[in-house]
């Protein structure tokens, strides 16, 4: 995003998969998955770079087979943050009890923890799963491992693995973050149970912008710097040449790559873009300006413009109301094809002196009508 510079990274990795049984007539036991291992990370980013963010999936177990090793999560490259997936439970055989999966390995980051080790298929019941590496406040915690039927609990921002089974049935798929799935099992005959999955790592991103200092001037000619935060709204925010004034701008667009300005008018949204300025000590007026068009529904779709504490985080989906510190500049903008110009010669600024504002842009569209 635009004005970043670091981000804390936190990665999980996936859960491995609960080994199944084969075919051969008799009782057979599968082992219990992995735990998915934890790494973060402070690091150092350019703003409008591209990078790539990998999120491990779940291991899985075919009929009859042993289960697969859960993904590794990773962000840009497995030398910068990476969390490696847990290893998959062994298949279960009339001869041989499935082994247990093994716990993800440290991987790379300030801050890493192993996963916990899946158990092994015995006599009396299949492997459960090791449960994902967590963290606390001081740091990383390591995943607990399953004992017998029961999966490893869940340590602090963690997930836990899933359980055994003791009659027949195919394994436990894990349901929380990176967990170990749970091992079949069959007491008799021939059919091939699979394994239950392991749990879908996770990837976490956070961050703050560098303040601009005033004066502060963007024309979008050649970067964006304002965070556009659009979460799963339909209706988002993007940057480019597609309605410039005259060239780039931020706009608004359904296209999933942003190559049309134009709104889906059935798909209620809320969708923000916002800058952090420093506001110096003793101030108490400021110029300020900006350029827009919005067409829309003049009861229902438009663009407000919102001066806030960064203490306060727009949330996609949600209308920023008024509140403590809440400053809305200039009412609904609408009804505009063309470009139009606001211009405040003397803003008042005043509560943010000596602090950071947040300069919010936010458009709203209903369900309904519209252009």
């Amino acid at each position: 995003p635009g004005g970043v510079t670091t981000l804390t990274v936190q990665a999980w990795g996936a859960g491995g998969a609960g080994g199944g049984v084969n075919n051969s007539n008799g009782a057979k036991r599968g082992g219990g998955g992995g735990g998915g291992s934890y790494a973060s990370k402070v690091i150092t980013v350019v703003p409008g770079t591209t990078y790539n963010l990998v999120v491990g999936s779940g291991g899985v177990s075919t009929s009859g087979s042993a289960g697969s090793a859960g993904g590794d999560s990773y962000f840009d490259t497995v030398a910068t943050v990476y969390a490696p997936g847990g290893g998959g439970g062994g298949r279960g055989t009339t001869t041989v009890l499935g082994s247990a999966g093994a716990g993800g390995t440290i991987g790379v980051g300030d801050i890493t923890a192993n996963g916990g080790n899946g158990s092994a298929g015995v006599a009396a019941n299949s492997g459960a799963g090791g449960s994902s590496a967590g963290y606390n406040g001081g740091g990383g915690i390591n995943g607990n491992n399953a004992s017998g039927i029961t999966g490893g609990a869940a340590p602090t921002n963690g997930g836990a693995g899933a359980g055994g089974r003791n009659s027949n049935n195919s394994g436990i798929d894990a349901t929380g973050i990176g967990g170990g799935g749970g091992g079949a099992f069959r007491a008799s005959g021939t059919q091939t149970p699979n394994g239950g999955s392991g749990g879908n790592g996770k990837v976490v991103l956070s961050y703050s912008q560098t303040p601009a200092t005033l004066p502060y001037l963007q024309n979008f000619s050649t970067e964006n710097d304002f965070i556009l935060n659009n979460g799963s709204q339909t209706n988002k925010w993007f940057y480019g040449s597609v309605t410039g004034n005259p060239a780039n701008a931020i706009y608004v667009s359904s296209n999933a790559s942003g190559t049309t300005n134009g709104y889906n008018v059935n798909a209620a949204s809320v969708v923000h873009s916002f800058r952090d300025i420093a506001i110096p000590s003793g101030t108490t007026t400021s110029i300020f300006s900006f350029d827009w068009k919005a067409n829309g529904e003049s009861c229902c779709d438009y663009i407000r413009v919102w001066l806030v504490p960064t203490t306060f985080v727009p949330t996609a989906g949600t209308q920023i109301t008024t509140g403590s510190g809440r400053i809305q500049v200039g009412g609904n903008l609408n009804a505009q094809t063309a470009w139009q110009t606001y211009s405040n010669a003397a803003l008042d600024v005043s509560s943010f002196a000596g602090a950071t504002m947040r300069l919010v842009f936010e458009w709203r569209n209903d369900g309904s009508l519209g252009s």
